[in-house]
């Protein structure tokens, strides 16, 4: 199942904020390899800060979403973004 479809269940919207947020950052961990995470986390500051950006559309990569390009297995185009925010290059 797609994370879309999962979000939109109607059980899933009625899990509490920190229910939800745990299956998020359990996705993460599914779809990010853990250097990935460990630089999300390193750039960003806490997990929570990471999983937001992972799942929000990035314009350098397309305006998809972090979380889609790991699962296509593109990981490496995600930690290039990270590099280039972290040096402060933008594309």
């Amino acid at each position: 199942m797609d994370i879309d479809d999962f979000l939109s269940r109607e059980e899933f919207k009625k899990q509490n904020e920190r229910e939800r947020r745990e299956y998020l950052i359990r996705e993460m961990h599914k779809t990010a390899d853990r250097a990935l995470i460990a630089q999300m986390i390193d750039l960003f500051g806490t997990e929570e800060k990471a999983q937001n950006w992972f799942y929000r559309p990035i314009p350098a990569l397309e305006k998809k979403r972090p979380y889609d390009v790991c699962k296509k297995g593109e990981v490496e185009k995600v930690k290039e973004v990270l590099d280039s925010l972290d040096y402060s290059v933008f594309y």
